[in-house]
């Protein structure tokens, strides 16, 4: 069966974490990466890995702020920080843990452009949510709407309130504990954290992790299996099937691991996928229904849609015209209900920006403790660049002796000295995370993400752990 890939403000979807479901024209899924294992699984996916919604893109901004420290960071004289989530199974729920750099995110070290990701966390910043200023800053209009504006708006509101009348109800809490009457959360929940934990231990080779994954992999297994879902909650808008999305993609990450290398897994194992994708294909089905969703929409009328959605944002258009593609967009019949929705709020929202100034940015509710871990990771970065590269190559290299030779040996391949490799590492990326610990300093930890040129590790790529200017923990490739 057809099903589309869309992004809903009004909802929270599993869809864009469903993989496999060829029929979709959005992105592919996420995958969730560990350093040194290009196909391993985290709990902590990033919020915004999820498909691209060029009408929702504002609601990321609203939720990022920019910085511009004292001294350059990497070159970079501003940086911009946006809320940080991660995932909490046990909870079922996602939790705010302080503030990171965008993804796409590039720096300047020791003359080479990298790429660069930042993650601060502080005391201020381990509660559930963000504190919030009690009086944010109101919009300020430049000009009143004409009678001929504020008509048209009330026009569009009355349709829109229409249309949200039409939509059903949320899925709550009471719905979301319906799903542990049909199966016990603790072995649920157990089984997976588990399960990810083994995956993403880099520590563990990969025949191990193979072995160690499956039992946690079968109690899964043998727990879906028995459920049996009435049809009321099969449905794609509720965490939980967030969590059956995030297993899915573990048990086909550890199939192509396995695969790829050779491995045998338990016939349960790859039921498990099977069982998984069944279950996913329904709620997504049920979903479809509970929304309007059309399932055949063609890929070229989605592709039409895409098209006109990018042409109403763009800045350049008049609104006149940016106006008539939105109308041309909620008129259309093949388009669902929550999609309409988004067109006629999108509506009011540009003729209301045509008269007014632009908005005051709500100040972060944490900006001095990021001003003050920004000016110590200034701080410990202009060292590193003091020391220089070759000073690093060869930390590098001494931290990554015994891991390197470990690594050689098991791959059949003679043993190499720091001395003979370290002017040829070549920097990829830098991951910097700091906390503030319990007497009030700040820890600064720095994964240095490099390849070699002569061939140490096979041209994999590497990751070093530095905790104060010392090479604490290297991660080795599989």
């Amino acid at each position: 069966m057809a099903r589309q890939a869309k992004a809903k403000p009004f909802r929270f979807s599993a869809r864009a974490v469903f993989s496999g479901k060829t029929d979709r024209t959005g992105p592919a899924p996420p995958r969730f990466p560990e350093k040194g294992d290009e196909g391993a699984f985290s709990f902590s996916g990033k919020r915004q890995t999820q498909a691209t919604d060029i009408m929702t893109s504002k609601q990321s901004r609203e939720k990022s702020w920019a910085f511009r420290p004292a001294d350059k960071i990497a070159g970079l004289s501003r940086l911009t920080l946006e809320e940080h989530t991660v995932f909490q199974p046990d909870g079922v729920t996602f939790r705010f843990r302080g503030y990171k750099t965008p993804p796409e995110t590039k720096a300047t070290v020791w003359r080479k452009r990298i790429a660069f990701s930042l993650a601060i966390a502080s005391p201020e910043t381990s509660a559930a949510s963000p504190a919030v200023p009690q009086t944010p800053p109101k919009r300020t209009r430049s000009a009143p709407l004409s009678p001929a504006q504020k008509h048209y708006i009330k026009t569009l509101q009355t349709r829109l309130k229409a249309l949200k009348a039409r939509l059903p109800p949320p899925a709550d809490d009471a719905l979301e504990r319906r799903y542990w009457d049909y199966i016990d959360p603790h072995s649920f929940i157990g089984a997976f954290r588990k399960a990810a934990t083994i995956w993403n231990n880099p520590g563990i080779d990969l025949p191990a992790k193979c072995r160690q994954v499956n039992a946690s992999l079968i109690e899964l297994h043998d727990l879906l299996q028995a459920m049996q879902l009435p049809g009321e909650l099969m449905r794609d808008d509720t965490q939980f099937t967030v969590v059956l999305a995030k297993i899915l993609q573990l048990v086909r990450i550890v199939e192509e691991k396995a695969e790829k290398n050779g491995i045998g897994l338990p016939r349960e194992v790859h039921e498990l996928a099977h069982l998984l994708d069944d279950l996913t294909d329904r709620m997504i089905e049920g979903g479809n229904r509970l929304y309007g969703i059309e399932p055949d929409m063609t890929r070229e009328e989605r592709e039409t849609q895409e098209h006109l959605e990018r042409s109403a944002v763009l800045p350049g258009k008049p609104l006149e015209e940016r106006l008539t593609i939105l109308e041309t967009l909620w008129e259309n019949p093949r388009i669902d209900l929550d999609e309409k929705i988004r067109y006629l709020e999108k509506a009011i929202e540009l003729i209301r920006e045509a008269g007014a100034k632009k908005p005051v940015k709500v100040p972060c509710p944490h900006e001095e403790g990021i001003k003050r871990h920004l000016s110590a990771i200034g701080r410990h970065l202009r060292e590193m660049e003091e020391d220089g590269l070759k000073i690093w190559q060869h930390r590098i290299a001494e931290g990554l002796a015994d891991s390197a030779n470990l690594w050689r040996k098991n791959a059949g391949l003679p043993p190499v000295s720091p001395e003979k490799w370290a002017g040829k590492i070549r920097l990829q990326s830098l991951d910097i995370q700091t906390e503030d610990n319990e007497n009030g300093n700040i820890r600064f930890t720095a994964t240095l993400g490099f390849q070699d040129r002569d061939g140490v590790f096979d041209g994999r790529l590497m990751y070093a752990v530095v905790e104060n200017g010392a090479v604490k923990k290297p991660i080795r490739p599989e």
